[in-house]
């Protein structure tokens, strides 16, 4: 189960009532339900799904439908979570700032071939 390989043991997890979470809370998580058929949220404990299920409608609507490759999904995610952390009026400049920080300029300065062996004193008369 995907749940017991990713998530710490003793996490709160809200799900609805689908028969396979209700094992949750005997495999060492604390489980609470909403019955989605009665009420939106839990009378007793105020556990509800809405939260979560708007967060991963707005995860899913920056996946493209077609043309989406399994190995570009960490990358929709950090778009999703870098769009979501930084004010969409400052997108740009953050992103490019991101950027230098992750690649740094380099300390050769621009015409100069660091490979290229570096000319002596001339010898000319």
């Amino acid at each position: 189960m995907l749940i017991l390989t990713f998530i710490f043991l003793g996490t709160t997890i809200v799900s609805d009532c689908w028969r396979s979470y209700q094992c949750l809370g005997t495999e060492g998580f604390r489980h609470l339900t909403v019955n989605h058929s009665l009420t939106f949220v839990d009378p007793d404990t105020g556990a509800h799904t809405q939260n979560i299920e708007r967060l991963w409608r707005d995860v899913r609507g920056g996946i493209p439908r077609y043309g989406r490759r399994e190995a570009h999904m960490s990358g929709y995610l950090a778009e999703f979570l870098f769009k979501r952390a930084v004010p969409r009026t400052h997108l740009i400049h953050e992103f490019m700032r991101a950027a230098a920080d992750l690649y740094p300029p380099s300390p050769v300065p621009i015409g100069e071939d660091p490979e290229e062996p570096v000319a002596g004193p001339s010898s000319a008369p």
